[in-house]
């Protein structure tokens, strides 16, 4: 009936250094699956011909246009639309190579946070500025 709880004040009690949390597994994992989707989806891009990719980018805009145009287009993105996916299909190249790049850095990231590092967030957090940067630039 004498038994102590041991808590973080006592000095018995040490945390492992090299285990790894919980929380930091489960983020990589998840970041992980999404760089591999991502990357699956950027090489099959890359084999397929620009004009492939216009045909199905107009396509895409003939959707959106029709499901803008049933919902009676409330907030005026008609025109914003197609500013949008002509600036797609002007961009094509570079967003697909740019979006390579990013989703690999961000991948190395991930492995270095893994192993806890440091450097991995820095890499991680340039790879997501980058994603923002590329679509503000292009777009």
């Amino acid at each position: 009936m004498n038994e102590e709880i041991s808590t973080f004040d006592t000095e018995d009690v040490f945390l492992q250094p090299n285990k790894i949390p919980t929380f930091l597994k489960v983020l990589c994992i998840l970041s992980w699956v999404y760089v591999g989707f991502g990357l699956i989806e950027g090489i099959s891009t890359s084999f397929t011909s620009k004009d492939e990719q216009i045909k199905k980018l107009d396509m895409d805009l003939e959707v959106t246009l029709n499901a803008l145009s049933e919902q009676g287009d409330p907030l005026g993105w008609h025109d914003e639309t197609i500013v949008f996916y002509n600036a797609e299909k002007e961009n094509l190249m570079v967003k697909n190579i740019l979006n390579l790049l990013l989703l690999l850095a961000e991948g190395l990231a991930v492995y270095f946070m893994f192993m806890q590092r440091r450097l991995g967030f820095w890499i991680y957090s340039g790879a997501q500025l980058g994603f923002i940067l590329m679509i503000l630039l292009l777009y």
